[in-house]
């Protein structure tokens, strides 16, 4: 909590007190309180700025306020009676400030300064699935080593901003308390005036967004690398492009694909063993899916396809698929989450490799950025939904020189094919191993790496600006900060190690006993 809203705080819990306790009355003025509340929420909103979490305290204020205009009831319980929706407000705007915290980033930690700006492409070659009219934009968020400022003051980005920025929908209201968060990124600084430096792709989950690990981009940032972080376009949470015009995330499905806007096909229980304890298990379950799946793409007829699953239905003792799998289950499955996903993937790679092969071509507007770019060590990552588009683009073009997957499931029409660079898969506890199905096969070093307690969300920035969000699938209960700073060692190690020819630290797993770091080495 800030000092100005704590302060609100007290004095709110001080006007209750005095409507409680009667010697209290007489010493503190109900109009001074109001004069030293309006004050605070003057200073508040000039240097702390209004927030949705102080709403509760502000009608709670207001009611006290109020009050003051009328005769205080003589009786106790009247005057309890009266205070006991002010106290609830209070509480709620506490908790509420409690959950959404403002607070300070951990320190990147490396040598350099950070820059940071954004830019946004149309890819003439491509059509946009979603809106078949247009042609495929992407909007990029870009983090860069930067040099010490020398001649003029550098404004810094605030935490999540593109989520705030622009006219107010839910998502500005919601996230809009972060703009009192500062990163240490600064807008357009000036980059670092030394050799190339490496450069890596980011891919943000499915209704993410490219700052959703701004912890992440700025230590690597800091230890000299480029970072160019890919807003996938109607699968982000929100995006404005070049046009200005504001994209938000779409549940609807892209036409090619074939769908009906409100078709519902129940898929219930085929991925019954996914997020098991035993990674291996989840993992067999994926490899007999995807060569299922091989099959029923390479169908000539929907009769074809059909015949395929009732035959594996009635063979179903060969197989890990869940138990109350049918065969139109396994059917909508193959038809449905399977075959878009595979198509996601691929769009996003197409993606991935349009911002490659552009970069060295995009009008920066920081001097001397493109020549900074050393294209030949170029390394890509990705969260959830994009650690899949990361994995896949790793099989598919050999530009990529090393590659992490952040905790997802791999998808991809391209799951048997070997990774062409190495490979660094983080997973939640319980998914240890999870994918070794795509890319154990590697010729080159793989790793699997998990952390005890860690779950899915806490590999991004979502537990340091929410609180208490912890259960299956969001955040687990190791220390969300120092999770973050595991992460952040093990994928500098890892990149350095691959993309700068630096020794991988051996000593994070002596430092840190809940890492788990394992190697296939090729």
């Amino acid at each position: 909590m800030q000092v100005i809203e704590v302060s609100f705080f007290f004095l709110i819990f001080v006007f209750i007190l005095r409507l409680l306790v009667e010697s209290l009355r007489s010493r503190v003025s109900s109009s001074h309180l109001v004069i030293v509340g309006l004050t605070l929420l003057v200073l508040s909103g000039i240097f702390e700025g209004l927030r949705w979490q102080l709403i509760p305290s502000y009608l709670a204020f207001s009611l006290l306020a109020l009050g003051t205009l009328k005769r205080i009831p003589s009786k106790l319980r009247w005057r309890v009676l009266a205070v006991v929706p002010i106290a609830a407000l209070l509480l709620i705007s506490i908790s509420l400030s409690s959950l959404f915290p403002v607070f300070n980033l951990p320190e990147p930690g490396g040598p350099y300064r950070i820059g940071t700006f954004n830019y946004s492409l149309v890819d003439n070659s491509r059509i946009e699935r979603f809106e078949p009219t247009k042609n495929r934009e992407l909007y990029v968020r870009v983090w860069y080593p930067s040099a010490e400022l020398l001649e003029r003051e550098v404004p810094v980005r605030t935490l999540w901003q593109d989520l705030y920025a622009g006219d107010y929908d839910l998502v500005s209201f919601f996230t809009n308390y972060l703009s009192q968060v500062e990163t240490h990124s600064q807008i357009e600084s000036a980059i670092a005036p030394e050799e190339q430096f490496p450069v890596l792709v980011f891919n943000h989950g499915m209704n993410a967004f490219p700052e959703q690990n701004t912890v992440l981009m700025e230590h690597l940032a800091s230890h000299g690398y480029i970072i160019f972080s890919i807003a996938h376009t109607y699968q982000s949470t929100k995006v404005f492009l070049s046009s200005s015009e504001k994209i938000l995330f779409t549940t609807r499905t892209p036409k090619d694909l074939g769908y009906a806007e409100d078709e519902d096909r129940p898929i219930t229980g085929v991925r019954a063993l996914v997020r098991t304890e035993d990674g291996s298990d989840n993992s067999l379950l994926d490899e007999q899916l995807f060569a299922i799946f091989d099959r029923y793409r390479r169908a000539a007829s929907e009769t074809e396809k059909r015949n395929l699953v009732e035959e594996v239905i009635r063979e179903r003792e060969r197989y890990l698929i869940g138990p109350g799998t049918t065969s139109d289950t396994l059917y909508n499955y193959f038809y449905g989450r399977m075959t878009a996903m595979g198509s996601f993937v691929q769009t996003w790679v197409e993606d991935i490799q349009f911002i490659v092969d552009e970069m060295t071509n995009i009008n920066a507007p920081i001097t001397g950025f493109v020549q900074a770019l050393n294209t030949e060590r170029l390394g890509v990552f990705g969260h959830s939904f994009g650690s899949s588009a990361a994995g896949e683009f790793c099989k598919l073009d050999d530009r990529c020189k090393a590659g992490i997957h952040m905790d997802g499931n791999q998808s991809g029409y391209n799951w048997d094919k070997p990774l062409l660079a190495p490979f660094l898969a983080m997973y939640s506890w319980y998914f240890f191993g999870g994918n070794d199905f795509a890319y154990k096969s590697s010729n080159h070093d793989f790793w699997n790496m998990t952390i005890s307690g860690l779950d899915h969300m806490d590999f991004t920035d979502l537990g340091l600006a929410v609180r208490g969000l912890q259960g299956r699938g969001m955040m687990g209960d190791v220390d969300n900060e120092k999770a973050l700073r595991i992460i952040n060692q093990v994928a500098l190690s890892f990149f350095d190690h691959y993309l700068k020819e630096a020794p991988m630290r051996t000593d994070l797993l002596q430092k840190f006993p809940e890492l788990t770091l394992e190697l296939f080495e090729k």
